[in-house]
């Protein structure tokens, strides 16, 4: 079983920022995991709490502030990072038992629970559920992000970056466009503004090894003040995050196992709090819907 820790957090963000870690075979625990299954019904439960903690790290991150200058150019750079929170709901579901079995479902560990239950029947027949494949407090993402702006209010954002495997996870390549508009510049002037209010739109995609792609759309408004050096702001927005597998199982007949999966949230919340030192920027940020993120921010610029 893959473990994700803080040691592991350490290693995610040492991989997004140096990249030297070697990558391994493809061929790993996470993979091999799914792989034991042989429908796209038994699979979906197992893996849909990895899509619901994907999504919400995707939608995380965009932005340090609500304010978006209405001229002038400013550049800032980036590294983010992301970590969305696992309760107990997510390490258990209700799984199919195979056919011949009086009772139709179980209990059983997702892909980030523990042993896989065994369930038993009145005829004798004995089946056992898989194992989770990663165990974790949280599920860490990093990225490295560029701002640039600004034409007529508006700011774009670009973000990526190359995971090599660690620990056993498989390697993750992500990345990811958006930008935003000054809203408040319609309203009064920048320098006599006593909130500030943007809209952004972003979109995000990730692959996570060889049989793995989620992508996400984000669109909602942000507000904003400004406190001397420290800033205060939120945002209310509409996700739209999916995720597909598509691998051949190494059940008997090697049947071809193709999954879309739909993240449950469609709406989700941020409060969080920057501060801005001249060249050096810092905030921190919490993402709120079904699944909880945190979301920090190191920026360079102006």
């Amino acid at each position: 079983m893959i473990q994700v820790r803080r040691s592991a957090w350490c290693t995610f963000t040492i991989a997004a920022l140096a990249l030297t870690v070697q990558e391994a075979r493809s061929d790993n625990p996470f993979e091999r995991a799914l792989k034991t299954f042989g429908s796209d019904a038994a699979v979906k439960g197992y893996v849909q709490p990895l899509q619901d903690l994907v999504g919400a790290n995707m939608s995380s991150g965009w932005y340090r502030s609500a304010y978006v200058p209405s001229s002038g150019l400013n550049i800032s750079f980036n590294v983010v990072g992301m970590a969305a929170l696992l309760n107990d709901d997510l390490k258990n579901y209700d799984a199919p038992t195979p056919p011949g079995f009086t009772q139709k479902t179980f209990r059983t560990a997702t892909v980030f629970g523990k042993k896989g239950a065994l369930v038993n029947d009145s005829s004798r027949l004995s089946y056992r559920g898989t194992d989770g494949a990663i165990n974790a407090s949280f599920f860490p993402l990093a990225t490295l992000q560029a701002t640039i702006g600004h034409i007529q209010g508006t700011e774009v954002i670009v973000r990526g970056i190359h995971l090599p495997e660690v620990s056993g996870f498989p390697k993750v390549t992500f990345w990811g466009v958006g930008a935003r508009h000054s809203i408040n510049q319609y309203l009064w002037d920048d320098d006599k503004a006593p909130i500030f209010i943007a809209l952004g739109v972003f979109y995000n995609k990730i692959s996570i090894g060889d049989i793995v792609e989620a992508k996400s759309l984000v669109l909602g408004p942000q507000v904003g003040t400004q406190l001397s050096i420290l800033e205060l702001y939120g945002g209310v927005a509409y996700t739209n995050s999916t995720m597909k597998l598509h691998f051949t199982s190494s059940q008997a007949g090697s049947p071809v196992i193709d999954v879309e999966l739909e993240a449950k949230d469609k709406v989700r919340g941020t409060l969080g709090a920057a501060l801005n030192l001249g060249f050096l920027h810092l905030n921190l940020d919490a993402n709120i819907g079904s699944v909880t993120n945190l979301s920090a921010m190191l920026g360079f610029g102006f």
